[in-house]
Formats: C-alpha cells, structure tokens, sequence
C-alpha cells in the first residue's frame, strides 16, 4: 500500500521547468554507512572561463545515500570590473547557475552480478549578486 501511495504521489504534475535529464550522484557505487564521498570537477571553456561541479555525499545505510551538489559555478577571469562569477537565475534557454541540489539514492541489489539505484534531487538557482554587494557604512 505504501509503494501504492508513493507511486500515486510521483505521477501527480505540476507546474515546472526542468533542465537536466541526468541523475548527478557522483558515483555507482554506494557510499558505506558514516562515511563522507566528495567529487569536483573542473571544466574549462574557451581558456578564459571555468565551471566547476562538486558533490558531497554521506552513506546513511540499510542502501541510501544522500547528499548536496553544487553545480554550473562558472567563473569568467577575463572580466576586469572584479565581476568575475557569471550567474544566470531566470533565463529560461540556458542553464540555472549556480545551481544547489539535495540529491539522495537507494540502491538495489537484484542478483550478484547486477544492481540498480532510484533517487531524485531538488535544488535551486541561488544569485550571485549578494557577493558583490558592500554593507552599510553607518558613519
């Protein structure tokens, strides 16, 4: 009944917008139970522009595992007014970034010689805006 309800829960739509058709957990094999797993990878584009992508997960046990990405820091080192970090929050043709994601999994062992997984993320674009912003002088 519960796999029932769940089932009933994840065909229910919504109004949404999505951008990623790849599951981004770092790894097909399964983190062991109160350890850490960390992944970054660094892209370089046109030799003036890196993005990089980063990815903490803990092994809970009993086969889950979950974690947070960070994902599209893109940063331009050509710029020369000091704003250096490209963000894009609304632009509905391009990717989210940065982009900052929940992600767990379950794994599944099916024979010894195959195993699946089922997982989901959720995150959100966050600006990069607030880095370039200076405080208040109350002088």
């Amino acid at each position: 009944m519960r796999f029932l309800s769940l089932s009933m829960l994840l065909l229910l739509s919504f109004n949404s917008f999505g951008q990623q058709n790849l599951f981004n957990i770092p790894s097909g094999d399964l983190t062991p139970k109160g350890k850490w797993f960390y992944q970054h990878q660094t892209n370089f584009y046109q030799g003036i522009v890196t993005e990089s992508k980063n990815h903490f997960v803990y092994g809970l046990g009993r086969g889950w595992e979950a974690g947070f990405n960070v994902q599209n820091l893109k940063v331009n080192w050509n710029e020369s007014n000091g704003n250096r970090f490209v963000s894009n929050t609304n632009n509905l043709s391009e990717p989210m970034q940065p982009l900052v994601q929940f992600a767990t999994q379950k794994f599944f062992q099916i024979n010894d010689k195959l195993k699946t997984t089922l997982g989901t993320q959720i995150g959100k674009s966050i600006s990069l805006s607030i880095i370039y912003k200076l405080p208040e002088s109350f002088s």
